[in-house]
């Protein structure tokens, strides 16, 4: 967006001139329409998303960020922006099989040495659209953002296997994107083609969240790209960010100078290369995995249109292990790692879990180690042998969703767990289950980021409506198992009685099969398991539970049960409830579109609009003005981001006056433009007649409110 922050003389008084038009006094009510993303085109940039970018130069602002407390990534939040902290004690090489000198590595060329801290500040992403389906935009980094190995050695690899692939879909997806954005972006199945050269193999298909383009998408012209690999052209041409440079990117000096490689998903000539552009825009099949200085520009697939969602969607949400690894080669590499306190390891960027026991899990507590009474030896899971299980995204069904609040219970069996210990009375408040889904499951299953934006749920516990037993207290749980009735509940899409029903059948991860999960082998309802309701059954040592085939009983099942699944549910703020206008303020907080407005001019703090609950804090940097960013955060994580606004005011120094409507009229005129989706709270802004335009007569009320002959009210239709 082309901002003015100073207007000449001329300029306003021109708008004055043409805004003479006076309106009637008092307050205007503003309507803006939402900003939408159906007219972009190829070519088109957008922001999306947060990542280190422009290195520090201030002094005073480098001593500042020296002296904060470091989050465990590295970061700072200081004066509403976020930070990212360098420091290397060794340089990165090239090639991973190079000594880690100067000599082998271009950080010293882009100006960055060993034993020195640098500092980058989290920007907003510029993306560039490829293309836009039904509003669905395929967009790629405009920038080179990071740099990094495609494998981390120098042997056969795919797209799927590779460790680029694992740190994108994991490290670089958490980092870049807030909690509400991740819901934006969308699942996408990549086909990865054969090199079209040398015919070598490009794998499986692949789901990914962020994935790299192919060798056919740098020649999709309906992408903007030129029809040719082996020549040269600009749209394929590109540069680094200083934070990519002091990773290592290498930088032309001479031809091309300033741009920079960057890696496809394609497989290169063989298989332990890799398909990358170089610095012309020309495509390549040359370069061989380990190399660690060639850029990447991840490529996604978002909806930017708020998200809503209705009951029967699955969204994604944490991460626990699922999937048992079965390749040979990878089992291996993962028995050489060294394990976590909670045996797990990060391989290639993707995280595993490691599973050895020594005795069977028998299927009611009390059983002794034999295989007549374990479910595990029928699963093919067998004592005293490894086995590996990938930690992937955790599915929910969403039974109920609110105001960006989803109520969601886990699309598949987590894990197989005991309702208690011991054949006893017990309540879902005394139970182990309950203890287990609260405490071990919630931290191996989210990161800080995620916990943060579970809300606590006030559980009522119900007595069996037909024996009475007691469900003793009402309690706080971030996680939970459902009732009787909520399971019965028919605007959850379930059947309204406990008979057989579709949408409470449930299958178990490959994870909850080994930890000995009943699977039904015979038909009708193959492959099902049973699954707890937090519920009491026909007696206080009996708990209620869901059949294989969708029905259940007020019964239940003794609560010693070691064979029955756990489906946590849960409830999330995707939109997370950090903070609310101040009682008796003019404040409004938007949180479709991300904005606080009813606000006055020329404030330097949102004291006495908004008040952060929670535990969140909100960060924000000098003048109140319309574009100014306001992160949510919490333990240095941040959460999501809002945008102020105030009306009048597109500039963004706070104050409505004639060099505001100098910009409008510029805007009106074509001498400026707004991009409608980055630049939306400025087009809200200019539109304080509510017409759905910006022009001059709203220069002309803009005008006429600086000169007091009218109110513009911030409040809003």
């Amino acid at each position: 967006m082309a901002r003015y922050l100073f207007r000449r003389f001329c300029t306003a008084f021109l708008a004055i001139l043409m805004c003479l038009s006076v309106l009637p006094a008092g307050g205007l009510r503003v309507t803006a329409s939402a900003a939408t993303q159906n007219g972009y085109a190829a070519g088109d940039i957008i922001s999306f998303g947060l990542y280190p970018q422009t290195k520090v130069t201030n002094a005073g602002l480098i001593t500042a960020l020296n002296g904060c407390t470091l989050s465990a990534d590295n970061t700072v939040l200081y004066g509403g922006d976020k930070y990212q902290r360098v420091y290397f004690t060794q340089y990165s090489p090239r090639y991973l099989t190079f000594d880690p000198t100067a000599e082998n590595s271009y950080q010293d060329d882009n100006g960055y040495f060993i034993n020195t801290v640098y500092w980058f500040k989290f920007e907003p992403v510029g993306w560039r659209v490829l293309s836009n389906t039904d509003g669905v935009l395929m967009i790629m980094a405009d920038k080179i953002l990071d740099t990094a190995f495609y494998d981390e050695t120098l042997a056969s690899v795919t797209w799927e296997t590779s460790a680029l692939r694992a740190w994108l879909n994991s490290d670089f997806y958490g980092k870049v994107f807030t909690i509400n954005e991740k819901t934006k972006v969308l699942p996408s199945t990549i086909v990865n083609e054969n090199n079209p050269w040398s015919g070598a193999a490009g794998g499986n298909v692949t789901a990914d969240r962020l994935f790299l383009l192919s060798y056919a998408d740098t020649i999709n012209t309906s992408y903007g790209f030129n029809s040719v690999y082996d020549t040269v052209d600009a749209s394929r041409q590109v540069k680094g960010t200083d934070y990519s440079k002091s990773r290592g990117l290498f930088v032309a000096s001479t031809t091309y100078a300033g741009n920079s490689r960057w890696w496809l998903r394609s497989p290169g000539w063989n298989s332990v290369n890799a398909g990358y552009v170089s610095q012309s825009g020309n495509s390549s099949s040359y370069a061989q995995v380990i190399n660690a200085d060639i850029g990447i520009r991840p490529v996604c697939r978002i909806r930017l249109t708020p998200s809503a969602y209705a009951a029967g969607e699955i969204v994604e949400f944490g991460s626990y292990p699922q999937s048992a690894v079965t390749n040979s080669t990878l089992i291996t590499a993962l028995n050489s790692c060294a394990l976590s306190a909670d045996n797990t390891v990060i391989y290639k960027g993707a995280k595993y879990k490691k599973v050895l026991f020594s005795q069977y899990y028998s299927i009611t507590g009390g059983y002794t180690d034999n295989t007549a009474y374990t479910f595990q030896d029928n699963n093919g899971y067998y004592k005293n042998t490894v086995y590996w299980f990938l930690c992937e995204p955790v599915k929910w069904k969403v039974l109920a969703s609110n105001n960006g609040s989803l109520f969601a219970m886990a699309v598949n069996i987590v894990d197989s767990k005991m309702y208690y210990q011991t054949h006893t009375a017990v309540t879902w408040e005394t139970s182990s289950i309950r203890s287990w889904l609260n405490n071990e499951f919630f931290n191996a299953a989210f990161c800080e980021e995620e916990r943060c934006l579970v809300k606590t749920s006030q559980t009522a516990n119900a007595n069996n409506p037909t024996y009475g037993v007691p469900g003793g207290s009402a309690t706080a749980d971030k996680l939970f198992c459902l009732s009787f009735a909520e399971a019965s509940d028919a605007a959850y899409q379930f059947s309204a009685n406990s008979t057989q029903d579709p949408d409470r059948e449930a299958k178990g991860t490959d994870y909850s099969k080994c930890n000995g999960l009943f699977v039904n082998d015979g038909t009708p309802f193959y492959g099902n398991s049973e699954w707890w309701l937090r519920s009491p059954g026909s007696e206080s040592a009996n708990a209620g539970n869901v059949l294989v085939g969708g029905l259940y009983s007020y019964d239940g099942t003794g609560v010693n049960q070691a064979c029955i699944g756990v489906r946590p549910a849960i409830r999330i703020n995707l939109q997370s409830a950090a903070f609310i206008p101040t009682a008796n303020s003019a404040c409004k907080v938007d949180t479709e579109n991300k904005l606080i407005y009813g606000l006055t001019t020329g404030l330097n703090s949102l004291d006495g609009y908004v008040e952060s609950i929670n535990g969140f804090l909100l960060s924000y940097t000098g003048t109140i003005g319309t574009g100014t960013r306001v992160n949510v955060s919490t333990g240095g994580w941040v959460t999501d981001s809002y945008k102020t606004l105030i009306f009048g005011d597109v500039n963004g120094d706070g104050n409505i006056d004639s060099s505001d409507a100098g910009i409008i009229v510029d805007y009106e005129n074509f001498l400026i433009t707004w991009d409608p989706v980055m630049d939306a709270v400025f087009l809200k802004a200019g539109d304080v007649n509510g017409d759905g335009n910006v022009d001059s007569s709203d220069a002309g009320i803009v005008v006429d409110h600086e000169n007091f002959i009218l109110t513009i009210s911030q409040t809003g239709p």
